[in-house]
């Protein structure tokens, strides 16, 4: 997409966290199941739960979490056996407070410290302070919210992609489709503006959707469209489809680019860790990147 690979990389994780939804596989294949809902991708009633109340309109959570991640051998064309080590503790704080008459103010924000060491060096202790959320939200109409401020480009169902976004967002969700208009702007590394639409669907508990994003990160204008769809097999077993293009000023000086990714998703059991495999195969042209 013309930008360094850090930047790149934000905004595939931006499209991605639309275009592969990962599956509740315990909902599927019951008589007693939940009915699925159809995902959106800016959602103010399905973030991080506040567990304490303050009173009857304010509530609050805290939260903390460590990580570790190892990668080896990550550019295996190069020649080089690097390897990256990370280490990340975060603590979070999440407030709700109900103004009546459909208004709610919501703000997620998390401390995160990290170290971090490569094959040919260890980087400094790292502390950050991130912003997540720090939106109001605004009930237009019985299935409808208008949404301003800081929000999460994501779905409820995904956890690798987190991205945070300034704009306005106006949703309408009903039992079996949403449809969502949005203009916004990325925040840290991901510099550029959005226009976006999405419409999804939900049939006999499997979704389906679409997505477009026009982009504008001066001087590159491009156009990303994504469609996706999730198949429930079963309870234990689902498949994926992802189809994806990129108009404009794509990467590596192509004027578009395309991706395809096709997954199987095995679930074994149904314990609180929710063990799963997942099989896959995904490629993509050299404009897609």
């Amino acid at each position: 997409m013309m930008m360094s690979d850090k930047r790149t990389g934000r905004v595939v994780a931006l499209l991605a966290s639309v275009m592969m939804l990962t599956p509740d596989l315990g909902r599927a294949g019951t008589k007693t199941a939940k009915p699925m809902q159809p995902s959106t991708v800016f959602n103010a009633e399905k973030r991080k739960k506040t567990k304490h109340d303050i009173g009857q309109h304010l509530s609050y959570s805290m939260y903390s979490s460590f990580r570790y991640q190892s990668e080896n051998n990550r550019r295996r064309d190069d020649g080089i056996d690097d390897h990256t080590e990370e280490y990340a503790l975060y603590l979070g704080f999440v407030g709700r407070a109900d103004l009546g008459r459909g208004v709610i103010a919501f703000g997620h924000a998390e401390l995160d410290t990290r170290s971090k060491s490569t094959q040919d060096r260890r980087y400094d202790l790292a502390t950050q302070w991130k912003t997540k959320e720090a939106f109001v939200s605004f009930k237009v109409a019985a299935q409808a919210h208008v949404i301003v401020g800081r929000m999460r480009f994501s779905d409820p169902h995904k956890w690798v992609a987190d991205l945070a976004v300034d704009g306005v967002h106006y949703g309408h969700k009903g039992k079996q489709q949403v449809t969502e208009f949005a203009v916004f702007r990325g925040t840290g590394d991901v510099t550029a503006s959005y226009l976006m639409a999405h419409h999804g669907r939900v049939m006999d508990q499997n979704r389906y959707g679409i997505l477009a994003l026009l982009e504008n990160d001066s001087p590159d204008t491009r156009a990303h469209l994504a469609g996706y769809a999730n198949v429930f097999v079963s309870k234990k077993v689902s498949y994926e489809l992802n189809l994806g293009a990129v108009i404009g000023d794509a990467a590596n000086g192509k004027n578009a680019g395309f991706g395809i990714d096709v997954r199987s998703i095995r679930k074994f059991g149904t314990s609180d860790l929710n063990p799963q495999m997942m099989f896959g195969f995904a490629a993509g042209t050299e404009g897609y990147r």
